[in-house]
């Protein structure tokens, strides 16, 4: 979807929670999702998958890459 298409399904904006977080070697990671319950949806849990779904794109990438897959 355009950027037009969404401010236009969206027109009052989008509430977002920003998560924050250091990965190991001290680079800061911010998240911005519309899962808004703390309660139900932790920080913590958030960034670990988070981390898991990129893992998941450069395995992907990478399987891609050298053996030629479409997906």
């Amino acid at each position: 979807m355009s950027l037009a298409g969404q401010r236009a399904s969206h027109p009052g904006g989008v509430t977002v929670r920003v998560v924050e977080y250091r990965v190991d070697g001290g680079e800061v990671v911010r998240l911005l999702t519309d899962l808004l319950n703390v309660d139900v949806y932790p920080a913590a849990e958030l960034a670990a998958l988070y981390h898991e779904r990129w893992e998941a794109e450069i395995c992907q990438a990478q399987c891609t890459d050298n053996y030629s897959l479409a997906v």
